[in-house]
């Protein structure tokens, strides 16, 4: 298997939304109503990111595997990669396929990978990872959150149609040599330490980061 500088994670959480909001809208999206359900998926990067790519694939591909929810993808304007090709800041933080362009172009040098150890493959191998020279670090995961009171039957529903399109062969193959993306399905408990490690490198890190 390829060596990727970022995995993607879809999971579920009975939280506020940290990444990506999810609210229902439409006909209502209760299970067993028999009634159809729109879920808008709100990616909080610009629509060429791999966030916002990612969720409109699976917009493409819900009607395919359910006829009661139908899911909604949109994307804020903005764009984490041109902004250092322009000169509008020395560093920024980019997933692989959204750099690649650029990076082919000569308009960005990668220093790091958010990960344990040197890329080995594609266009970015020898790549260091950071886990290389001992600093903390997380991967970069996708989560779809919904709002915090959302009943447990409508984001199990949700989940599963997720779960499928997913596994799907067409977005299989696309995610894998398109997006250069690893699915990683985390438990609650996964999602819970990830962002325990987050915090914790925010807080070790901030003081450098606020300057």
């Amino acid at each position: 298997m390829k060596k990727r500088i970022f995995s993607m994670t879809l999971a579920f959480a009975m939280t506020v939304g940290l990444l990506a909001g999810c609210s229902s809208g439409g006909n209502g999206g209760s299970s067993g109503s028999g009634k159809s359900a729109s879920w808008k998926v709100t990616c909080p990067w610009a629509p060429s990111g791999v966030a916002a790519m990612v969720s409109q694939k699976a917009a493409a591909k819900s009607t395919q595997y359910s006829d009661k929810i139908t899911l909604v993808a949109e994307a804020i304007a903005g764009d984490a990669a041109q902004a250092v090709a322009k000169g509008e800041t020395q560093f920024a933080v980019s997933h692989q396929s959204q750099i690649l362009e650029t990076y082919q172009q000569g308009g960005v040098n990668i220093v790091c990978a958010f990960d344990e150890k040197a890329i080995e493959n594609g266009p970015f191998a020898g790549v260091e990872g950071v886990g290389e020279k001992g600093y903390s670090y997380f991967r970069n995961r996708c989560f779809i959150m919904a709002r915090a009171g959302t009943d447990e039957a409508t984001v199990a529903e949700l989940k599963d149609l997720y779960d499928k399109i997913l596994a799907d062969e067409e977005v299989v193959t696309w995610l894998q040599d398109t997006m250069l993306l690893e699915v990683d399905t985390m438990s609650q408990d996964d999602v819970n330490a990830h962002v325990e490690n987050v915090k914790s490198i925010v807080n070790e890190y901030k003081d450098l980061v606020a300057g």
